[in-house]
Parts: structure tokens; C-alpha cells; sequence
């Protein structure tokens, strides 16, 4: 939205046509990224994730519940050893090809698990779980400044200065308990328990002023600027259930896991929009909607970041020297 709003806007020349306010909405749903592409341990990591047919460790939880039953041992385990690197670009943030970018560097911890064998139940598998599915930071604070002829009707040149600052954070949680039962030596079944907790904060400020000094043609200091400000942070607690299948056939393994919609439990945000600018106009002699404010604030509005229905279903095969495995995956 931001980046739109800036590429309408040439050398600050603005119009009462070109200011909409959306009305800000009582409800705002969304669906957090990489829905699906998630490394939570090193053993995902390193395979890319594909690890719905098995071979997922400790995050066979979050995968393929039905694989939590290939852990044979009880045992606590921590996994905190991924980072990422981004690189983002808003185009003409701040006026016409000035950009606005940043390369960032994120290290995530992941995930902490505590394995269960009941002795009375051995073909029972029991995985309790905490992870990070998304933890996503942004922050982008930059300006530029330049002289020249920007508004019409004000003869000569003038000074333009404009400051672009975005900071965004998303984090995503989980917790819950997974169960894993062997059916038979090739059979296995599962089902997980989860509930999410996720927090969208986003706050955009951009501001644009021209003016003229004492050292300019003009006899009196002119002024005109304008200001884009919009926040929000929502907070969304959910119920999630996975269901999985596995099965194991010679040097072939075969998985599949059904992601059933998540339910709301409770959550809301609060949304904040703004826009103002004054003295901006063509004609000298015509001040009408030179200046103007609009702006509005919404609390408690209902968020709702959706998980949707989804399947997932993987094949891994072994060599038969057991040195090397292909794995695939679709969802």
C-alpha cells in the first residue's frame, strides 16, 4: 500500500483526488508466510524440509504426527541453530526512483521437545513440543533531501526532504502434544494437538516537506508538507489439529498428513490510519483543499489469521546400501 500510494505521488504535487481514506475494518484476516516451508530442526533444515515419508527427528510433530513413533528413546532436546538472510526493496518509497532497501541477517530459535515411551505401551510415542514457526523483523529508516522547482505555484526553486521508517514484526508460536501409535511394523498413525499464538505489529511513517530558505529567490519562507502514518497490532490465538499416516514397504516409505482448518480461540488488534498535508496546491489564487487531515483509529478488531485446510504427502526411498535416501514432498 505504501509503495502505491508513493509512486501517485510526483515531486509532491498532490491533489484532493489522489487522497483516499479507506474506512478502517472491523474485521482483517491473514495467513502467515512460508506456510508450509518450515526448517524447525537440523534434520529439516538440511532437508529442505521434505520429510513428510519420515526422517524429521524431532519436528516429526509439526510434519507428520505419525513419525513421532519412529523416536524409540524418552529424551529432552533443543533445537536452535538457523538463521536467514533478507533483502528488501520498496520502490520509489520516498519519491519518484528513490528507493528504499535493507539487507537483513536473522538467527531463529526453533524448537524444544520432550519425548515420551510408556513402559506399559510400547507402540505408544508420546512428543510435547514449543517451536518458533515464523519470527520475521523489519526495520527500514531512511531519507533523502534535494533542491528544485516542485510546486507550481510557488516561483523558483526549493528544498524537498522526505523520510521513509517501516517496522514490521511477525512471530508465530506453537505448543502442544503429539501422539504416535505403531500399528504394525509397517503401519503407523498419528495426530497432533497445537495452539498457536501469533502477533502482527506493523508501524509505516513517511513524511515529505518542501520549503524554501532565506538564501532562495522568495521574499517570504514557504512551507508545505505531508505526513502517511499507519500502524496496527493484532495478537490471534488458535486451535490446530494434524493427522498423519505412515507406512514402511522394503526400501520405500510412504506419508501423508491432513492440516484441518485452525479454530479461533480469541484475539483482536487495533488499527490506526492517518493522512495530512497542508499548503499543497497549483494555483496561488485557489487555496481551497490546500490542506487537509484525515485520519481515524479502530480498537478491538477481530483478527483472524487463517490456517487452512491442507494435505501433504511424501515418498522417501533407501538405497539398498543404505548410504544415501531420495526424499519428495508435495502440499
Amino acid at each position: 500500500m505504501t509503495v502505491c500510494l508513493f509512486n501517485g505521488i510526483r515531486k509532491l504535487r498532490i491533489s484532493v483526488a489522489f487522497v483516499i481514506l479507506l474506512i478502517l475494518p472491523r474485521y482483517a484476516s491473514a495467513q502467515t508466510g512460508r506456510y508450509w516451508d518450515q526448517n524447525l530442526n537440523s534434520e529439516a533444515a538440511l532437508l529442505s524440509g521434505i520429510v513428510v515419508a519420515g526422517e524429521g527427528g524431532i519436528a516429526a510433530i509439526y510434519y507428520n504426527p505419525a513419525t513421532i513413533s519412529q523416536m524409540a528413546n524418552n529424551n529432552l532436546s533443543l533445537s536452535a541453530n538457523l538463521f536467514s538472510t533478507y533483502f528488501f526493496n520498496a520502490e520509489n518509497a520516498i519519491g519518484t526512483d528513490i528507493p528504499a532497501d535493507r539487507i537483513q541477517f536473522n538467527v531463529y530459535p526453533r524448537i524444544i521437545t520432550l519425548t515420551l515411551k510408556p513402559k506399559k505401551k510400547p507402540d505408544l510415542t508420546i512428543e510435547m513440543a514449543y517451536f518458533n514457526k515464523t519470527n520475521e523483523y523489519i526495520q527500514i529508516n531512511t531519507g533523502h533531501s534535494l533542491t528544485g522547482d516542485f510546486i507550481q505555484s510557488n516561483p523558483g526553486n526549493e528544498n524537498y526532504s522526505a523520510d521513509y521508517y517501516l517496522r514490521y514484526k511477525l512471530q508465530d508460536y506453537y505448543g502442544g502434544a503429539g501422539f504416535g501409535y505403531k500399528l504394525s511394523e509397517e503401519l503407523r498413525i498419528g495426530i497432533t494437538g497445537l495452539i498457536s499464538y501469533k502477533e502482527d505489529q506493523y508501524y509505516n511513517l513517511i513524511t515529505a516537506d518542501v520549503f524554501t530558505g532565506p538564501d532562495q529567490e522568495n521574499s517570504s519562507q514557504y512551507l508545505a508538507d505531508s505526513r502517511f502514518h499507519q500502524k496496527h497490532n493484532m495478537f490471534d490465538v488458535r486451535l490446530l489439529t494434524k493427522m498423519g499416516v505412515y507406512l514402511k514397504k522394503d526400501i520405500w516409505s510412504f506419508g501423508a498428513n491432513i492440516n484441518l482448518p485452525s479454530v479461533k480461540l480469541f484475539g483482536n488488534g487495533t488499527v490506526l490510519k492517518q493522512y495530512e498535508f497542508s499548503n499543497i496546491h497549483m494555483d496561488p489564487d485557489d487555496t481551497d483543499g490546500s490542506s487537509l487531515f484525515r485520519g481515524g483509529r479502530q480498537r478491538k478488531v477481530r483478527s483472524n489469521f487463517r490456517d487452512p485446510l491442507s494435505v501433504a504427502t511424501g515418498a522417501n526411498f533407501y538405497s539398498p546400501s543404505g548410504k544415501s535416501i531420495l526424499l519428495i514432498s508435495a502440499e
